[in-house]
């Protein structure tokens, strides 16, 4: 899972954060006033590991984004009706 580090932070622990990039593979999101802005990724090659890795990341993030939208979901509503009536 990427670290999340403020613009300030960033600035204050540059060559930490570049170090855990390069020699531990990190990733890193870079947010400004808390809103993701940049993301700092090893450049060397994919190896499995951090492939599966970067897979599982991305699946958490589809889990969270269902759970929001279930959150909000009307009740009353199945998402075919709410597609035919984006359509109209």
């Amino acid at each position: 899972m990427a670290h999340k580090v403020g613009v300030r932070e960033l600035k204050n622990r540059t060559t930490q954060i570049v170090r855990d990039v390069r020699e531990h593979l990190e990733e890193y999101i870079v947010t400004l006033d808390g809103v993701p802005v940049a993301r700092m990724i090893p450049i060397e090659q994919e190896t499995p590991q951090t492939l599966l890795r970067r897979k599982l990341d991305v699946l958490k993030r589809i889990d969270e984004v269902a759970e929001a939208v279930s959150e909000r979901w009307p009740r009353k509503i199945s998402a075919a009706q709410a597609v035919s009536e984006q359509r109209r």
